[in-house]
């Protein structure tokens, strides 16, 4: 599919596609010819699509080069002399088409591509445009939290087997439960999908990368394949990752790679309708072994030590109504230790107590 498309737009006439081009970024164009290139666009960004051998791209770049003018037969001097206005009518054309062409592919059509996918949905859109948070409930009772300036499109029902909404900006996600019909949450750069929890989904803006923060539940999150053009031809694509509670993905767009690490904040994941069983971070004389061990529970986060002499020693305090770094922080000043994080887990180094 890939090859067929390549081969369209090359056996194009070069001032048409120019023009096509043109007249599709300004959204001057018959629906005709719209269709054309969206149809050029999803081809490119099939779910299963093959990744080009290094045959397909000698073969593609051998036919690119073939339109260009040669001039190996030209003395490099006299060829310096040569004026771009000089070139041939067709160079000067190709040259154009490439810049066009580049502008156009470089375009995000991630929202495109999704509702492409979903033509059958009929969609709805709300926007926060002002500077508190807005929730809005979806037809299959799921909450969406939208913060400032973000904007959600989501279908008026979910008719489908699947329950698709795409999102620009950040808003938090709670996802009534049904493995059934999956609930996917689209943005430019990542695809969440999910049965049943809650999370927070973060778009990429400035330094800031995607991310997925996951409160409850687990989530897979992938890199979104129909970002534009140049995504078809990458040699290496990030592979999913599955994300638990306090953990995050984060999308390294440079390199195409997801990452997982813990949330900013992690929080206390379950809150027993019995209050008396609450977790206590309240502690006297208590082994780090048991503390370790609580909040590790508490927060379901692995807490590994450097060294086990650590769990020998003992911690009093009241650490209640701290958030889990400055626990933390706490108890490792205790041990003249530290910690770091390690992916999804936490390492401990300090003196060891006999």
């Amino acid at each position: 599919m890939l090859l067929t498309v390549i081969n369209q737009i090359l056996g194009m006439d070069k001032r048409s596609f120019l023009d096509l081009l043109d007249r599709y970024q300004k959204d001057n164009c018959t629906k005709e010819e719209k269709l054309k290139v969206d149809r050029w666009f999803s081809s490119l960004h099939d779910t299963e699509q093959q990744e080009l051998s290094p045959e397909e791209v000698s073969m593609i770049s051998s036919r690119i080069w073939s339109s260009l003018p040669h001039h190996k037969d030209i003395p490099l001097a006299k060829q310096r002399r040569i004026s771009w206005l000089k070139l041939p009518a067709a160079a000067a054309v190709l040259a154009l088409v490439f810049w066009a062409g580049l502008t156009l592919v470089n375009r995000n059509y991630a929202e495109r591509s999704f509702r492409n996918e979903n033509a059958g949905e009929q969609f709805l859109s709300k926007t926060n445009t002002s500077d508190q948070i807005q929730t809005l409930e979806l037809s299959d009772h799921s909450v969406v939290s939208l913060q400032p300036a973000a904007s959600i499109t989501y279908p008026k029902n979910f008719t489908g087997n699947k329950r698709p909404v795409y999102l620009k900006g950040n808003a938090f996600f709670s996802v009534t439960k049904n493995p059934a019909k999956p609930f996917y949450v689209y943005n430019d750069r990542v695809v969440v999908r999910v049965v049943g929890t809650s999370f927070l989904v973060r778009s990429a803006r400035g330094n800031t990368a995607a991310q997925v923060d996951v409160r409850t539940g687990k989530v897979q999150v992938k890199e979104n394949l129909k970002q534009n053009f140049i995504s078809s031809f990458l040699p290496k694509r990030s592979k999913s990752v599955y994300v638990t509670p306090n953990q995050k993905a984060v999308f390294d767009e440079d390199h195409h790679q997801l990452s997982t690490t813990l949330v900013d904040h992690p929080v206390v994941l379950t809150v027993p309708q019995n209050a008396a069983v609450l977790p206590q971070f309240k502690f006297s004389e208590t082994s780090l072994k048991d503390i370790l061990n609580l909040l590790s529970l508490a927060y379901g986060i692995q807490i590994n030590v450097e060294d086990k002499g650590i769990y020998e020693c003992t911690f009093t305090g009241d650490i209640d109504q701290k958030d889990l770094y400055e626990q933390l922080n706490l108890i490792c000043q205790s041990i003249s230790g530290s910690y770091r994080i390690e992916g999804t887990a936490i390492l401990i180094s300090g003196k060891k107590c006999n």
